[in-house]
């Protein structure tokens, strides 16, 4: 119980960063991760597609088009 206040803190946190900066790459790729912790695997999609269509690269990419191939398959090649 105490890590799903935790999430939700962090979905709050992550979207007033990306309030302030909408560029922002960690808060865009640690928002997908809480949302997707929560079971709000939608919101979750749409934080990760938004991830990559920023042109991140690296690890952290490749992380995130390993989860939208499980969670969402086809979505990757949408990015």
């Amino acid at each position: 119980m105490a890590r799903l206040g935790q999430d939700l803190k962090a979905v709050a946190a992550y979207e007033q960063a990306l309030a302030l900066d909408a560029k922002h790459r960690a808060a865009r790729l640690y928002l997908g991760n809480a949302l997707l912790r929560l079971g709000r695997r939608d919101e979750a999609i749409e934080a990760y597609k938004a991830f990559l269509e920023q042109g991140n690269r690296g690890e952290a990419a490749e992380r995130v088009r390993r989860i939208l191939a499980q969670i969402a398959p086809g979505a990757v090649a949408d990015t």
